[in-house]
């Protein structure tokens, strides 16, 4: 469906250009045809045969502020592209959500688990992608995802989230007994702290583990 030579894209200060290279079957943006070239701009969806591209124009930062401020500029980044997962989460499309933001994802819950919490804006945003995803998805490896980073946080999930969780097991298998069990296990050390409505949380997700297969 491509040919040898099919398209190219050019960029010059201020925008980048799409460019048809003659190509026997064309060029699909945001499903229009192409003629000769087009101006790209944020979010637009290139199609070159059954390939779909996704076009994202990255704000550049100077390095020493980057330095300086870390997490305001990981925000930025994660709303560059929780535009486009948004609205994929929107239409239902949990696999094309995971493929826009599993890596992010992955590579937040790393940085917490070797570095210690993240900001809390940040995390509450984490916390809400994946649970979405998992939703869509049933993938187990997003349950996971959950009790890790909670557990890298040291916080008790919210009720809400232990209730969608407990939804959530009767239709994902194969989510890790043993990522559950260490979040309870750090938990425990603050149980004398909690009051009456956060040891029911506690109890409900030790209850969990039965659920998981």
């Amino acid at each position: 469906m491509a040919s040898r030579s099919h398209a190219e894209i050019v960029v010059e200060p201020g925008e980048a250009r799409l460019e048809d290279l003659g190509s026997r079957n064309g060029i699909l943006v945001n499903e229009e045809r192409v003629h000769k070239s087009k101006v790209l701009a944020h979010g637009d969806r290139i199609r070159i045969g059954g390939q779909e591209i996704h076009f994202m124009v990255r704000i550049a930062v100077r390095t020493d502020t980057l330095a300086q401020n870390p997490i305001t500029q990981r925000l930025q980044a994660f709303g560059l592209l929780g535009a486009l997962a948004d609205k994929a989460l929107q239409m239902g499309n949990g696999n094309e959500a995971e493929r826009i933001l599993g890596r992010q994802l992955e590579h937040l819950l790393e940085q917490a688990e070797r570095n210690g919490p993240l900001e809390e804006e940040l995390f509450e945003k984490v916390v809400n992608y994946a649970l979405r995803i998992a939703g869509l998805t049933k993938k187990a490896k997003w349950l996971d995802f959950l009790f890790r980073v909670h557990t890298s946080h040291g916080v008790l999930m919210a009720s809400e989230l232990v209730n969608e969780l407990y939804a959530l097991s009767r239709k994902v298998t194969g989510a890790s007994r043993s990522h559950l069990r260490t979040y309870v296990s750090a938990l425990h050390s603050k149980a004398p702290q909690f009051g009456p409505a956060e040891r029911f949380v506690l109890g409900r997700l030790e209850g969990l583990e039965q659920l998981l297969n």
